[in-house]
């Protein structure tokens, strides 16, 4: 990969970051839009905002550990279920 292409992934990667929604953010953003959007229950809002969650929180662990920031034997998603699921 020659060093535009290189720069190009690295800035893309940073927009799509620095653009993502918490889950929080699009839930709220989703109550204040409800007539956009496609009727949803409480329980389908609240399980597409935990998974959302869910997923960023892997992906921060993911890009600490990629950069050597976080060491460990455990996968993402042992940490997630360790650290964060409630039974």
């Amino acid at each position: 990969m020659n060093v535009n292409n290189q720069q190009n992934t690295t800035t893309m990667k940073h927009l799509n970051k620095t653009n993502m929604k918490t889950a929080i953010e699009w839930l709220v953003d989703y109550i204040k839009n409800l007539e956009k959007y496609p009727y949803k229950t409480i329980q389908e809002l609240e399980e597409q905002a935990k998974e959302m969650e869910k997923e960023q929180i892997i992906s921060v662990y993911w890009d600490a550990y990629n950069e050597g920031k976080y060491s460990t034997d455990k996968t993402a998603e042992q940490y997630y279920n360790e650290t964060f699921k409630q039974e």
